[in-house]
């Protein structure tokens, strides 16, 4: 084995030891020895990929320039790598590649037996091959244009190689290969093929931009638009003292610290203030740093810059085909912290150093509202338009494959002059469907990403408020997929302790964690419905008409937003909430009014205002007169007043074609115990539903609409009449009477405007009502029947309610005033419901002074 090819060389005036190595293209120096030679660390403009020789990436930390003396030989200017300090068995402080050995041994004349061996490498390197004849070669040809080479056919290919190589009748196997062409990691649709100008495809766009695609853990890009700032309002320093690290980590620990420092991540700190680590892995199981700032965030005075709302991005990509899905590599890295603020990011890692922070870290208040504002700056142009962006997450979308390959190259343009990385291994390209921040997007639709969902069926039960609010806030986010939302968490809500702003407002009352059946069958509930959540059509056309189904029930409000797209009906979002304690009060057409208000003004307002006239379908009748007749509080007033820019009309429809909303404004019903559930075998059972069959026909041909009156004396009393005689009779004929001289104008009049809603039922006359159950036409002696019933036995409700009560049943000429006048003459009503009479003053007379004293108390 023979020894080192070690030298000692002047560099800058001073003798250093220096590794001659004929096999490296790059020389390096390392820090240490930099410090010693007082030499400046420059930073390098364009990222160089370095390796070892076994493979691995050599980090470095910029470049040195300096004056090199070899054998008392001119000096000759060397550039060299700036790399970390390595202690191990053979380390020397500076080698030299072949970028400076030809200068300095070119001069000499005789040469050290290790210097001589050096030079003749460097020979044998410089010289020409020549192959024999008939020998095999193989040859990577990369190329813009694709080669077609067809069967037992030769094509000649015109080829520059890095070295002058002479072939002689030499056969080339080539091979199709992508590796060159596409950078590894990046993720491109198979089934898609996407051509522009009928030659480049996605791969080659890709290939035009490689400059921008991380290679390494260590490559990363660099922004210096923005800086960021650190304001504090208590500028005193502080120490926190440091967590433990566990020591089986402490050399993974290290060897990440030397790789953040050696991209320039962080560097050594002498800062005053102080705070700790807490390690952490990341998805793929490496090493993640974060700094436990909590004490430096309470003193930062906070930058109150708004991220982007998820709803606003999917509702904007309606018609897009293609989506292709960018993520920066570690993005928050890539940009800089401003000088003077550096040492307020310092963190302790105990026997591993004391660092500070060169670029934006995580963990620090002002971060996401940093990276936004970098990221917006960049694409200030292109945001909103092409594409849209979320932190370091980038969605492109386009409606064809050739707008596509535009869209994706503008980007491409504005991340290479802007400076920044891409991270190959999360970025995919001209997707049909592409996962973005928890969602699958797609043409069709949106729904909730399947990776994310496969948590919820192995979520296991909470056993404390911090995990059932975990659980609570996750499934919150997937909110507008889930039909029932949080009335089925409504039993889950009312574990929680009361939050910071209740406790605000007023006492509130704390609940006792107590986990029951009620408990574990709602958590079960909504964690079924989120595994099988539908897909929406989430991408609403602002230019065609929406609908908009409601109902509001005694423990929630409900609502779905429709809209027809291809012929079909088809769900845009839903949504629903708990009644608060005096909401819980109000009485049913006050809650439905509740519902409307807050579904279209608040709930759906981004979709709704300013949009073409729109439906909105209730199972309330009262509802459809709240924005024309209806008698309001002051309450109502405002919550017309705030109806009262928008465009739609609302409609009746019966509770049966309401389900969807009626749902959601439920809780389900309690689950039945099987125990107390017995089968019956069918041939016991065919007999007794059989009689049940007969006795249900016959019940419902003689039940009277009245206990003590038949059917038989409601006929007689129809047909004797004056009114409702002369009008079944018309019926039976099938001809509208003309009446000229009756003795009562008016209520014939009534009849004949509903001559074409009559109808026999049961041998009695009815009114039809749509949506509605048919109103028996009440003859005049059982009036006083039905207001006692309705009014009196009813508790004596106003006009508007009895009137209801009895509108939904009956129906006869005049029957509005007749019901005024009962509630008006009710004597109960009149007794205790009368208004305060003010008493008559009287004057007190007396014979004397001081006769008679009076006090007040205020």
């Amino acid at each position: 084995m023979g020894g080192k090819t070690t030298v000692d060389v002047i560099v800058n005036g001073r003798v250093v030891k220096a590794l001659l190595d004929t096999g490296a293209t790059a020389s390096v120096i390392s820090r240490a020895t930099v410090d010693k030679l007082g030499l400046p660390i420059r930073p390098v403009s364009d990222f160089i990929h370095v390796e070892c020789a076994n493979g691995q990436a050599l980090p470095y930390l910029g470049y040195v320039t300096m004056s090199i003396n070899l054998l008392h030989n001119p000096p000759s200017t060397c550039l060299a790598l700036v790399v970390p300090d390595h202690d191990g068995p053979g380390a020397a402080p500076l080698l030299l590649g072949t970028n400076i050995l030809p200068s300095l041994l070119k001069a000499s004349g005789s040469l050290p037996e290790s210097l001589q061996l050096v030079a003749n490498c460097l020979k044998a390197r410089g010289s020409q091959l020549t192959a024999t004849g008939g020998s095999l070669a193989f040859i990577r040809i990369v190329g813009r244009e694709k080669l077609c080479l067809e069967a037992n056919k030769t094509i000649v290919i015109p080829v520059q190689l890095d070295r002058a190589m002479s072939y002689h009748k030499t056969h080339a196997l080539i091979e199709p290969c992508l590796d060159s062409v596409l950078p590894e990691g990046v993720d491109v649709s198979p089934s898609l093929c996407v051509y522009n100008n009928g030659d480049i495809d996605i791969h080659e766009i890709v290939k035009d931009y490689a400059d921008i695609m991380a290679r390494s853990e260590l490559d990363l890009g660099h922004y210096n638009g923005v800086e960021h700032t650190i304001e504090l309002e208590d500028p005193k320093p502080f120490k926190q003292r440091y967590r433990r690290i566990p020591p089986h980590m402490f050399e993974e620990m290290r060897d990440h610290l030397r790789q953040l420092e050696a991209c320039g991540v962080i560097r050594p700190s002498k800062s005053q203030y102080s705070s700790p680590v807490v390690c952490c892995r990341k998805k793929d199981g490496k090493l993640r740093l974060c700094v436990d700032y909590r004490l430096l965030n309470s003193r930062t005075r906070k930058d109150n810059y708004c991220l982007p709302r998820m709803d606003e991005i999917l509702d904007s990509l309606r018609g897009a085909k293609y989506f292709s899905r960018l993520d920066l590599k570690s993005g928050y890295h890539q940009i800089s912290i401003r000088e003077d603020h550096k040492p307020y990011t310092a963190f302790t890692v105990g026997p591993l150093g004391f660092w500070e922070h060169n670029r934006l870290a995580f963990g620090l208040c002002n971060s996401p509202g940093t990276f936004q504002r970098v990221m917006e700056d960049c694409f200030s142009d292109l945001n909103l338009r092409i594409m849209y962006i979320y932190t370091d997450d980038i969605i492109i979308f386009s409606e064809t494959s050739e707008e596509h390959l535009k869209r994706l190259s503008l980007v491409f343009q504005r991340l290479r002059y802007c400076g920044l990385k891409l991270s190959l291994q999360k970025c995919a390209f001209a997707q049909s469907q592409v996962s973005f921040l928890g969602h699958l997007i797609s043409a069709d639709g949106v729904r909730p990403d399947a990776e994310k969902i496969a948590k919820v069926r192995d979520w296991p039960s909470p056993q404390n408020p911090k995990e059932l609010r975990s659980f609570l806030g996750f499934a919150g986010y997937y909110r507008k997929f889930v039909e029932k939302d949080w009335k089925i968490a409504r039993p889950l809500n009312s574990l929680l302790p009361p939050t910071k702003k209740k406790m605000d407002k007023g006492p509130s009352k704390v609940t006792k964690w107590e986990w029951e059946d009620k408990h574990e069958q709602s958590f079960q509930c909504l964690k079924n419905l989120l595994c099988v959540a539908p897909l929406l059509a989430a991408y609403a056309d602002f230019t065609k008409p929406l609908e908009l189904h409601i109902d509001a029930s005694t423990v929630g409000l409900g609502a779905v937003l429709y809209q027809v797209i291809d012929g079909a009906k088809k769900v845009i979002a839903y949504a629903s909430r708990s009644l608060s304690k005096s909401e819980e009060r109000y009485p049913a057409h006050k809650l439905e009014f509740l519902c409307l208000k807050w579904s279209v003004c608040e709930k759906f307002n981004d979709y709704l205002w300013g949009a073409p006239k729109f439906l909105v379908r209730t199972d309330n009748n009262p509802l459809t007169y709240v924005l024309t007749t209806a008698k309001l509080d002051a309450t109502g007033h405002r919550w017309l007043a705030a109806l009262a820019s928008f465009d739609f009309e609302i409609e009746y429809t019966l509770g049966v074609s309401n389900q969807d909303a009626d749902a959601l404004s439920r809780l389900p019903s309690g689950r039945i115990d099987i125990a107390s559930v017995q089968a019956m075998r069918s041939v016991d059972f065919a007999p007794f539903a059989a009689t049940m069959a007969v006795f249900a026909e016959k019940a419902e041909e003689e039940t009277s609409p009245f206990p003590h009156i038949s059917l038989a004396e409601l006929r007689q009393a129809q047909n004797v009449n004056e009114i409702l005689g002369v009008w079944m009779t018309a019926m039976r004929k099938r001809e509208c009477p003309i009446l000229k001289r009756t003795p009562n104008p008016a209520g014939h009049g009534i009849m004949k405007k509903n001559w074409q809603k009559f109808c026999f039922y049961r041998g009695l006359l009815h009114r039809k009502v749509e949506g509605e159950k048919p109103q028996l036409v009440l003859p005049t002696k059982y009036i006083p029947t039905v207001c006692k019933a309705l009014h009196d036995d009813m508790g004596h409700q106003g006009y508007e309610k009895t009137l209801g009560l009895i509108r939904s049943r009956f129906f006869w000429p005049g029957m509005s005033k007749d019901v005024e006048s009962w509630v008006h003459h009710c004597s109960r009503c009149l007794r205790f419901k009368g208004k305060p009479v003010r008493a008559p003053l009287v004057g007190i007379q007396t014979s004397e002074p001081l006769e008679l004293v009076c006090t007040d108390f205020l």
